[in-house]
């Protein structure tokens, strides 16, 4: 491995700093997601990392307008998963392509654009596999009253829908909500489930002590 290193240009070392660490990073997201745990913890709206203020952090106003690279359509592009995705794509893209005859002007852009194609195809590997875990015996009726943490933001007043997890009919999973309530609530908060709407999405409030 050392040797293989050593034998990397300076750009494509750059490039295997980027690779290595969200391989590793992604395969244990990978694995803690098909033991039914890795949707929740290792992976967030990227809006909410590091406590950063506004609507999802990107300043827009709900996430009927994407503020959080959701489309509407549960497709959440902007997350801690796909981001990791980009860059290892992104980063062993780079190593390869810098090690042909292309220029290296070329091969960077080009590794780039890969990444960017594995950042939107882990949206919709994981939105597939969000529909498929809702697609089971879950009778999602029985979610009311349950208690469960904020996964993406949840936009206020309805405008907008976010992700929550929940255990139902024991089994740990993630469902759209939104709440009726004045205040957005954000990732890592407890809410409870008061219904659920015509479109199947949860309606949650934030829970009080």
């Amino acid at each position: 491995m050392l040797a293989w290193f050593e034998s990397l240009s300076q750009l494509q070392k750059i490039f295997a700093y980027i690779a290595v660490p969200s391989t590793v990073i992604l395969l244990l997201q990978t694995i803690l997601l098909f033991f039914g745990i890795g949707a929740g913890g290792v992976d967030a709206d990227v809006s909410d990392v590091g406590g950063i203020d506004g609507a999802d952090g990107f300043d827009a106003p709900d996430s009927s307008d994407m503020p959080d690279g959701t489309d509407g359509d549960g497709l959440t592009v902007f997350s801690i998963r796909g981001i990791v995705a980009m860059l290892c794509i992104g980063g062993w893209a780079g190593i390869v392509l810098l090690d042909t005859s292309l220029r290296p002007v070329f091969a960077i852009v080009l590794a780039v654009l890969l990444g960017v194609a594995a950042l939107i195809g882990m949206a919709f590997a994981m939105r597939a596999f969000t529909r498929l875990q809702s697609s089971g015996n879950i009778v999602i009726e029985s979610a009311i009253g349950k208690t469960g943490k904020v996964y993406l933001t949840v936009p206020a007043e309805g405008k907008g829908s976010g992700k929550i997890h929940i255990t139902v009919q024991d089994t740990y999973t993630e469902f759209e909500a939104v709440t009726i309530g004045p205040d957005e609530l954000k990732t890592g908060e407890t809410v409870t489930v008061s219904g659920v709407d015509d479109a199947g999405r949860l309606i949650v409030e934030r829970k009080t002590a």
